[in-house]
């Protein structure tokens, strides 16, 4: 048997070693073939089983699309951008400069929407792209926080029967410069993840097909959407009933403090709030660019000389001679326009004026160096003192040992120290201030500074740093978020150096923050008694100036308001043309109304919701008014001419609705009653205007349609889906906002 097994022991060997290799690869083939088998889940009441493998492949086909095309631009496709033209997509996923562009007005429209406006202006087609791609960003974010979401709506899209343009996808691939014969593996990759993607599209496309505006609601849209409106006015304010009001009780006052103590104030005279707002207390020292310029020597001939020997052949000295106008030169080829060098006298202002803003700009900067460097220096050496004193509280600033300029660091005088060096080694007069009371977000940005529009490199203003960066205001993770980040928006520490701000005029700016006061609701009703008090009355005024307001509306239903008002001794007032308020846009003032911002927005829906009001009954004489006429008294001179309606006309109210507007802004209501009616199309455009308010109106429906098809509880819902395995559902975060840099 040993002879037997020597004899043939490398056959035995390569038995045994195959043996092994089976024993191996047995339990790997049968895992992978269960892999592929195991159920994920079922839809259909469970008639359908969804298969682990099919899971895989759509979870990969959604990282890869994000990969290569970015979130913003998969969210203009499930915006539904086919819709409006398919070339657009082909442009928005072909074209990656495109889709650059598209993203950085992303960015910016997300921390300002009016600059996309105005950027629309530079780049349209960016623009409107950028448009859709917020509108879809919903429904990216919900397939984005759930991660099944995506294999769903497939899986759904391929029960309805949806089909997709495979032109269209052929088309984007060629644009973006792929074909199989290069790469066939990611090809067919990717084209198989866009057809993916394309499916879903169209199936909530499919869905949001059924939209049909009808007559009665075109009709409404067009009352209410493309009319301008004027009113006769008469305001009831709550300032008239102030005295009218008794003291609030003890009662009122405990009520009203504790329904809006968890609030902060707003802007208008009914927002009610006593919580108190992120609050902060800074000092500031600011390097004004003029007094810096007082302090450049007078440029030297010489030096005027020996720039313009180095530099009289470069563009920045060149004279262009505007082409001839004299009617002897029409036919002269030769005419201009025609450039040559500048001779020394004419590059000798050029010349002195960039050498002064070069030697500012250079002293500026090393001033501000210089400040900034003692300060860092001197803030480490105190940090390191007193660790327990970097981040701002309202507690007393702690003692610390004397800075490099012999003072301790977190006082004033150290700044005064400061700007004493900086005058005696550099003959420039440096400004600083010093804010010891509490500032809140209002009073910052109402400051010298915010209203002279300091901001840092990464265009943060004055405002905004010291309301958002400070390092007691953050959470952890915005602390965390904004320390990963570049210097200018990194968490700002008590009595620590902010990065630079500029404004306008090139004036450089400090500061520190000496104390923070996170937001907090007070402690108890005495801290803020006085203002509760002021807003009970306020309250109890307002409820005054409706009753009021009421009782001329109820006088006024059969007669028209400028009766009624006169009888009471009130004063009307008629605005000029108002026009319907439009989402996005700023409001626009209203002729003969002293109001702004949201007062406007009130007064806007407030007089296009009279015209929904049924009909006045009745007729009544209306008051004498004047009313322009134009009358031409000869044919050679025909001049607009007033004269004023001398005896009342009994018109019919039917045309004038009369109702009540509130404005909590300016703590006003205002009894309005339609004076004119006028539409914005005229009757032989009544038909593009039709079907310009239909589509418009229809696109908004489908959009709001779109959202919830994507939305991860209706697909759900819509297919019955119960998962295998019930796993907690990602809390819902918004995007994070694109960078714009």
């Amino acid at each position: 048997m040993t002879k037997y097994l020597r004899k043939n022991q490398k056959k035995i060997l390569a038995i045994f070693s195959a043996g092994l290799m089976v024993a191996f690869a047995l339990p790997s083939m049968t895992s992978n073939s269960t892999r592929g088998q195991t159920s994920v889940g079922t839809i259909d009441n469970g008639k359908v089983t969804l298969s682990a493998r099919d899971y895989n492949l759509y979870h990969n086909q959604w990282q890869l699309l994000k990969r290569q095309f970015g979130g913003a631009s998969i969210a203009a496709v499930l915006a539904g951008v086919d819709r409006l033209d398919e070339t657009l997509v082909v442009r928005l996923m072909g074209d990656q400069q495109l889709a650059q562009r598209m993203g950085t007005m992303v960015g910016y429209a997300q921390q300002n929407p009016m600059l996309l406006q105005i950027l629309g202006q530079q780049d349209p087609e960016a623009a409107a792209l950028a448009n859709l791609s917020m509108r879809g960003m919903p429904a990216f974010m919900q397939i984005e926080q759930n991660d099944d979401l995506f294999f769903l709506l497939v899986t759904e899209a391929q029960r309805m029967g949806v089909g997709v343009n495979v032109d269209l996808v052929g088309s984007v691939l060629q644009a973006r410069g792929l074909s199989r014969d290069a790469d066939p593996e990611l090809y067919d990759t990717l084209e198989g993840s866009l057809r993916s993607l394309f499916m879903i599209n169209n199936a909530a496309a499919r869905a949001a097909g059924v939209i049909k505006v009808s007559q009665p609601e075109l009709s409404n849209l067009l009352a209410t959407q493309r009319q301008q409106v004027s009113l006769d006015l008469v305001e009831f304010g709550y300032k008239e009933f102030l005295d009218k009001v008794p003291a609030p009780t003890p009662e009122q006052l405990t009520e009203q403090f504790n329904k809006f103590k968890a609030n902060e104030a707003g802007e208008g005279v009914m927002d009610f709030g006593y919580k108190y707002p992120n609050r902060v207390k800074y000092d500031a020292i600011e390097i004004p660019h003029d007094e810096v310029k007082k302090a450049i020597p007078p440029v030297e001939l010489d030096q005027i000389w020996e720039y313009y020997l180095r530099n009289k052949n470069s563009s920045e000295f060149v004279k262009t001679n505007a082409p001839s106008t004299q009617a002897a030169d029409a036919f002269d080829l030769n005419k201009g326009p025609t450039t040559r060098p500048m001779t020394f006298d004419e590059a000798k202002e050029v010349i002195t004026t960039r050498l002064n803003l070069q030697r500012t700009e250079e002293l500026a900067n090393k001033i501000r160096g210089v400040i900034f460097n003692t300060m860092q220096a001197d803030y480490d050496a105190y940090k390191t003192a007193v660790p327990t004193a970097t981040a701002p509280s309202t507690a007393p600033a702690a003692k610390a040992p004397n800075s490099s300029l012999g003072v301790p660091y977190n006082s004033y005088d150290y700044l005064k120290k400061l700007r004493d060096k900086i005058q005696t080694d550099f003959k420039v007069t440096v400004t600083i201030e010093q804010q010891d009371a509490w500032q809140t977000p209002k009073s910052l940005e109402a400051s010298r500074f915010g209203t002279e529009g300091f901001s840092n490199d990464a265009s943060v203003t004055f405002k905004d740093y010291l309301e958002t960066r400070v390092d007691a205001f953050l959470t952890e993770d915005q602390r965390k978020q904004l320390s990963a980040s570049r210097i200018e928006n990194r968490p700002l520490a008590a009595w620590e150096p902010s990065p630079v701000f500029k404004d306008s005029k090139e004036d450089q700016l400090i500061v520190r923050a000496t104390a923070a006061d996170p937001t907090h609701v007070p402690a108890s009703i005495d801290e803020v008694k006085d203002k509760v008090a002021s807003d009970v009355k306020t309250k109890q005024a307002f409820a005054k100036a409706r009753q009021a307001a009421q009782a001329l509306l109820d006088a006024s239903k059969d007669k028209w308001l400028q009766t009624t008002a006169k009888a009471q001794g009130k004063k009307v007032v008629t605005t000029g043309l108002i026009r319907p308020p439009q989402p996005g846009v700023p409001p626009t003032p209203i002729q003969g109304l002293d109001m702004k911002g949201e007062a406007i927005q009130s007064v806007e829906a407030g007089a296009f919701k009279l015209l929904t009001l049924p009909p006045r009954a009745g007729e009544a004489p209306r008051s004498p008014s004047t009313q322009p006429t134009t009358q031409p008294a000869t044919k050679t001179a025909a001049k607009p001419t007033t004269q004023p309606t001398t005896t009342a006309v009994v018109t019919p109210l039917k045309d004038h609705p009369v109702g009540l507007i509130e404005v909590p802004e300016e703590g006003k209501v205002l009894v309005a009653e339609v004076d004119q009616l006028k539409p914005i199309w005229t009757k032989d455009r009544l038909a593009y205007w039709n079907t310009g308010v239909a589509n418009q109106q229809r696109i908004q429906i489908e959009q709001l349609l779109r959202d919830h098809w994507f939305r991860y509880d209706n697909a759900v819902e819509r297919t019955g889906y119960v998962p295998a395995e019930k796993h907690e559902r990602k809390p819902n975060q918004p995007l994070p906002p694109v960078s714009p840099f």
